[in-house]
């Protein structure tokens, strides 16, 4: 504690020489604190200390948005908190996002170039979204599942949710960004962590499905074009609440008509004549 943080920490998140870490002196209950550590890589010594704006503590969740360092606050479990912090001059806030419970889990997601954090409250079986830009809650995904941890694929914002019965075995289940089922698989007791190795990504698309499409322009006003390697594809466009709202058939060198969709983003579903099916996102202009 001569060189570095004084009380237990949780969570380090990493923006080029500087690592930041969530102090909350998390096992002497009652007594939480709420700091962020600074540690300079280079010179391998403990900085300084961020203090959350608001008395905010417990911090058990940190991220980083751009120059934005975010956390999720348990406070004292009867509440929860979002604080932003910025690391050029660490100016923040803190806003409160569960009253009267604590957060069980939390991720970051980047959706439509807007950056949301998805919490779970404890009891709950939805995600609540909290939107960074406008820094106030909006409306929950629904995934009805009470989950043990969360992460959100960079790539294509599809949420991985840990589900555990503490004793014989664990699940993951993923959904689409808009909350809707795509698959599942077996895994160990207790997945309360994820991660993504995304070194390989490309690879690890192309050896899993041959299918691969795009969409162009994206966004869009009036026509888009599905590009790729096949005939003929289905072509079934949903609304974040999951609603079919165009259901057509396309070619790789034919238009898409999406005139009379309002603006807004949606998910396409592109099956083409093997059965194989990609999900894209779109946004309307």
């Amino acid at each position: 504690t001569t060189n570095g943080p004084a009380y237990a920490s949780d969570k380090i998140v990493v923006n080029n020489d500087t690592a930041y870490i969530a102090v909350n002196n998390g096992f002497d209950f009652g007594n939480y604190k709420g700091i962020i550590g600074v540690v300079n890589l280079n010179a391998q010594n403990y900085k300084r200390e961020i203090t959350l704006a608001n008395n905010a503590t417990n911090p058990e969740n940190l991220m980083l948005a751009g120059n934005d360092l975010i956390t999720v606050n348990n406070n004292d479990f009867t509440s929860s908190s979002v604080s932003k912090m910025s690391t050029k001059s660490a100016a923040g806030n803190s806003l409160t996002i569960i009253s009267g419970s604590g957060c069980s889990t939390s991720a970051m997601a980047t959706i439509s170039n807007n950056d949301y954090v998805l919490y779970q409250a404890f009891g709950t079986t939805s995600l609540g979204k909290f939107d960074l830009n406008g820094f106030q809650n909006v409306s929950p995904v629904a995934i009805n599942k009470e989950i043990y941890g969360i992460a959100v694929n960079p790539i294509n914002n599809e949420i991985y949710t840990g589900v555990t019965d503490f004793s014989t075995k664990g699940k993951i289940y993923i959904h689409y960004a808009n909350g809707f089922p795509k698959d599942s698989f077996n895994v160990s007791v207790s997945p309360g962590n994820i991660a993504f190795d995304l070194r390989t990504a490309t690879g690890v698309e192309n050896v899993n499905s041959k299918f691969e499409t795009s969409i162009f322009p994206n966004p869009a006003n009036n026509e888009i074009q599905i590009i790729g390697n096949y005939t003929k594809a289905q072509v079934i466009i949903f609304d974040l609440l999951g609603k079919s709202v165009l259901n057509t058939t396309a070619s790789s060198t034919e238009s898409v008509n999406i005139s009379n969709l309002s603006k807004g983003a949606y998910m396409i579903k592109i099956m083409n004549e093997k059965g194989e099916v990609e999900m894209k996102k779109l946004i309307k202009e």
